[in-house]
């Protein structure tokens, strides 16, 4: 008899949180699988994260699905620091951005307009420009900044990719036009 009264007692409790799970766990899922898994094309819905802190950082997220696209975008900001500045603006369907800066006065500006188009930026120190533009499908730059180093990067086209990992103070400007490209830039 003992035993009946605890389950019914906790059978309560769990049931109601059951149902609030069913109730939630389509949009908390929807967006626990974007943050963990980013850079997949698993996106659903569109979606943004901006994480800020510090004093004097600046976020800018604007995305627009057309072109006959039905699913969206996502877009992550991690400022922390101070006097930041990042800027996403995604247009088609399915392009994923992330912009991480960790220190102070750094700039992203990031343009993509298209489907299924991939960035990710980590900027660290002090200083870092960083202005890219994709124009096509399938394309990807992935790049890290130390501080006080600029890149300009272009891609137009489709199934293009850009690597780069520079060095302090270092200035890299790369710019793809056609299809299936790659270019990997390694400064020390």
């Amino acid at each position: 008899m003992a035993a009946r009264n605890v389950m019914g007692r906790l059978l309560g409790p769990l049931l109601g949180l059951v149902l609030q799970a069913l109730v939630l766990g389509k949009s908390l899922a929807q967006d626990l699988s974007i943050l963990s898994d980013f850079g997949t094309s698993d996106i659903v819905v569109n979606g943004s994260l901006v994480r800020q802190n510090g004093t004097g950082n600046i976020a800018q997220i604007k995305q627009t699905v057309d072109g006959g696209g039905s699913t969206g975008h996502y877009a992550d900001i991690n400022q922390d620091g101070s006097d930041n500045q990042a800027f996403i603006d995604q247009s088609g369907d399915l392009n994923r951005a992330r912009i991480n800066q960790n220190g102070t006065s750094n700039m992203a500006n990031v343009l993509q307009a298209g489907f299924s188009n991939y960035f990710d930026i980590s900027q660290t120190g002090f200083g870092n420009l960083l202005y890219s533009t994709q124009i096509g499908n399938y394309n990807s730059v992935v790049i890290s900044q130390p501080g006080f180093a600029s890149a300009n990067l272009v891609e137009i086209g489709n199934n293009n990719t850009i690597n780069v990992t520079q060095s302090l103070g270092s200035t890299v400007n790369v710019r793809i036009e056609g299809n299936n490209m790659t270019a990997t830039v390694r400064q020390h």
